[in-house]
């Protein structure tokens, strides 16, 4: 006889529980799912159906959740393979689910329930974490981190990061290529002991110096050479220490910068300099000797035709006479513009003997007007002076004052026509004093008026025709003015004539300023 049968005992889901164990997994924040191995649900919490954005309906009748899930990587997350590949060590999984605000991320951590027997299948248990907020802070301090190690290394400064003590922790990627090595190869080291100085032990001293220096909490700061590709590198080199909360010294942060083209800009300016001061002392001495060369026999020139002018030697006829006096005359002009070309030369090699003392302003116009007066008359000019012997004194020099007083005047008298009106103001208030030369002459057109104060600027118009002159008189004017602390100003239009106004400071309220020129302050007699 033959006997069959199966077994009578029913076969067990492959999770089972009482009520009071639902209860309990229900209570949880967490979202908590149960599964077979084949992926159906077999149990889920509310906290899984809210995180997975399906009713808990839908996960109860055994589907599997539809939300489409994917990794960090962007990939779509397949449940069924999930649990197929799972092993004991697989870590946590990170998941995505998009919603209308955004992206909620999940943690995903699952374990195996194992089969008590045979009857029995294994099942698994998984936990959905809601870590959105700790995900978008990650991502946030990541693209912080991106950024700043983007700025970090492809700034053009050489910078990194250093222990108290020197040891260097970090270098950016400018820093790395300038001595072609790799990060991993220097971390770690003493900062002088890398190859950004190892190419001269009195720049390791130096730099040990300057950490020791910048980890008492100094800012340290100097400039240092390195060889580089094309040759000596000039680098501007500093150490600026970190503080902690505490306010002791964390970190250091070196910076180079390469400044090797502006120090060879410096370099050459420099030398450029140098080489233009020397042509314009070589120039200026050229010129004074010239000048005191042009002078004696000028000066012989005047003296013998004054000599015979004076008729020592026998009468003299008319004609002979006028040759005579322009001879004198051209040879005076002539001598005039040396002397002037002389100053100018000894202003520029700073070689001017200036003596300031006490002077009365009414006393310096009276001389300059004695000295000029004739030529205004041999144009029929009024010249008109205003001034009063009761102003203070000022300080100035006696001799170039009135040399400046009386170039001037004698430029208002060259382009001022016959029978024209000129004449000299001087007054005083309680901060300058202040002399003014003014003509009814041809006048200046202001486009003109920072020409005319150069050497040689002279301005050519139907208006001052041509007077003649060599351009250097304003120039000088400006330069002795200036040397004695004072300011000169023009002011003129065409066919209204100009008005040359000096300015000079009284001794209470004048600032000290640099002087040009050797000067001597001669003390008032009073």
């Amino acid at each position: 006889m033959t006997a069959s049968g199966r077994d009578g005992i029913p076969r067990r889901e492959p999770w089972d529980s009482t009520g009071q164990d639902r209860s309990l997994l229900e209570s949880v924040t967490e979202g908590i799912l149960i599964q077979a191995a084949d992926g159906r649900i077999l149990f889920a919490n509310t906290a899984a159906a809210t995180l997975l954005d399906r009713p808990k309906s839908a996960l109860a009748a055994a589907a599997l959740p539809a939300p489409p899930l994917f990794t960090e990587d962007g990939a779509g997350f397949d449940w069924t393979r999930h649990l197929r590949q799972w092993q004991p060590s697989s870590a946590p999984r990170i998941l995505g689910l998009r919603e209308r605000e955004g992206i909620r991320w999940l943690r995903l951590s699952t374990s195996r329930i194992a089969a008590d027997d045979q009857a029995e299948a294994e099942s698994f248990v998984s936990t959905l974490l809601d870590i959105t907020e700790l995900m978008e802070t990650r991502q946030a301090l990541t693209r912080r981190e991106d950024t700043f190690h983007a700025m970090f290394d492809h700034c053009f400064e050489f910078i990194g990061q250093l222990s108290p003590e020197g040891i260097l922790l970090e270098a950016n990627r400018t820093a790395l290529e300038a001595v072609g090595v790799r990060l991993e190869e220097v971390v770690g080291k003493p900062f002088w002991d890398t190859p950004w100085w190892n190419h001269s032990p009195d720049e390791q001293a130096r730099l040990r110096a300057a950490v020791r220096a910048a980890a008492t909490g100094r800012f340290v700061r100097y400039e240092t050479r390195h060889p580089g590709p094309a040759g000596l590198l000039w680098i501007d080199f500093s150490l600026k220490p970190v503080f902690n909360d505490q306010g002791d010294v964390r970190w250091l942060i070196p910076e180079g910068r390469d400044v090797t083209l502006r120090k060879r800009h410096e370099m050459e300016l420099a030398e450029a300099k140098a080489a233009a001061e020397s042509a314009s002392q070589s120039k200026s001495q050229f010129v004074a000797t010239m000048s005191h060369e042009l002078r004696t026999p000028l000066n012989a020139i005047l003296g013998y035709s004054e000599l015979i002018l004076s008729e020592t030697f026998g009468p003299l006829n008319r004609q002979i006479q006028d040759y005579l006096h322009h001879i004198h005359s051209a040879g005076t002009r002539l001598l005039e513009e040396i002397q002037n070309i002389l100053d100018i030369a000894c202003i520029e090699t700073n070689s001017l003997d200036l003596i300031l003392e006490p002077l009365p302003p009414a006393q310096v116009a009276e001389r300059a007007i004695a000295l000029v007066a004739h030529h205004a008359e041999q144009k029929s000019l009024t010249l008109d002076v205003q001034s009063d012997s009761r102003l203070d004194p000022f300080p100035a020099d006696r001799k170039r004052m009135v040399q400046v007083l009386v170039n001037l005047l004698l430029n208002a008298i060259k382009f001022t026509e016959r029978g024209g009106r000129m004449g000299l103001e001087v007054r005083q208030t309680g901060a300058e004093t202040r002399f003014c030369v003014w003509d009814t002459g041809a006048g200046i057109d202001p486009a003109h008026l920072k020409r005319i104060w150069e050497p040689f600027g002279r301005v050519e118009s139907a208006y001052l025709g041509g007077a003649g002159g060599a351009g250097l008189g304003l120039t000088l004017a400006r330069h002795l003015v200036e040397l004695q602390g004072g300011e000169i100003s023009l002011d003129s239009h065409p066919g209204q004539g100009c008005r040359v106004t000096l300015r000079f400071p009284a001794p209470s309220s004048a600032a000290p300023k640099p002087w040009r020129a050797r000067q001597t302050l001669k003390p008032s007699k009073a």
